[in-house]
């Protein structure tokens, strides 16, 4: 009785240990602190402050007694969607200042940070036409409620919802980019709602919590890791189009999680071989990158 008791316990700490290591959020505090970040476009460290309000201000980090406000050349606009409870989250929309090219993305980010760190993902795509909604999932940033799995899954459909419902938005395409932990539930997510997309991009992402869950902490992993859902599982139902991007360079997820998913994609896909670091596709390859989504 005592080493079932036992093993049961092992068994137990061994789960909630193995699956926190998935979601690392970066909560906003109530003072609302300003967050520095190097701008990809120009290399200048720029400052994003929201002065007791979840709406964003950048300034050059010059003097900080008289910011010097800086003015980026596309459109931020922060807004909360609500669960219908007490919850809500909160998402930038990225818009051109100049014509749209008619395709909305939604774009769901890894399992770190915050807008503040995740939105220039976008901005090479915004500033060529795309409108981009970039979403914190629960307990990131200013969105309330509990960071889960379970809770991100939620989180994005419920985004899929607010864009559907939007009649205000003006777009003709819906394509639903994820990066990381971000692009193995979009894989999820496409799969529940394909009648409303245009097609998925994913980059980086891990094939299953499993698997990935095997590289960072070995063969107990598959034991204790809960699975819940599986991109891998959900790419057999899905069947609009793809493209899997993934560095051959990646140490974060190994380029054999982008090709274990694109052996159970179904067609049309394109598998996407890049160089550089984890997820920095649309820094270093924007060009080739928005030409095949122009194709999906």
């Amino acid at each position: 009785m005592k080493l079932a008791l036992y093993i049961f316990t092992l068994f137990v700490m061994g789960s909630c240990s193995f699956n926190f290591m998935f979601l690392h959020p970066d909560k906003f505090k109530e003072d609302y602190e300003a967050r520095k970040f190097i701008e990809y476009q120009s290399k200048d460290t720029l400052v994003v402050e929201f002065k007791n309000t979840h709406v964003p201000h950048f300034r050059v980090p010059i003097d900080d007694i008289v910011p010097d406000i800086k003015s980026l050349d596309f459109d931020v606009n922060s807004f909360f969607i609500s669960n219908g409870n007490k919850d809500s989250l909160n998402a930038w929309m990225l818009s051109p200042k100049d014509s749209l090219n008619g395709t909305m993305l939604l774009f769901l980010h890894g399992n770190a940070g915050n807008v503040t760190s995740q939105f220039q993902s976008m901005t090479p795509f915004v500033r060529k036409g795309y409108q981009a909604l970039v979403l914190d999932y629960s307990g990131f940033g200013f969105s309330t409620g509990r960071a889960s799995r379970k809770n991100v899954l939620k989180d994005a459909n419920m985004a899929i919802d607010h864009i559907i419902a939007d009649t205000s938005l003006e777009y003709d395409r819906l394509l639903i980019y994820g990066q990381s932990l971000g692009g193995h539930v979009a894989v999820v997510v496409a799969e529940e709602n394909q009648d409303y997309i245009d097609g998925l991009i994913i980059e980086g992402a891990f094939s299953s919590h499993k698997d990935v869950g095997a590289d960072m902490a070995g063969v107990l992993a598959r034991i204790f890791v809960k699975e819940g859902y599986s991109a891998k599982e959900s790419f057999r139902g899905y069947y609009g189009p793809t493209l899997i991007i993934h560095s051959e360079d990646d140490k974060m997820i190994p380029i054999a999680h982008g090709e274990r998913l694109n052996g159970v994609a179904r067609k049309p896909k394109t598998f996407l071989r890049i160089d550089g670091r984890h997820i920095n596709g649309p820094i270093l390859y924007s060009d080739t990158i928005s030409k095949l989504m122009e194709q999906l």
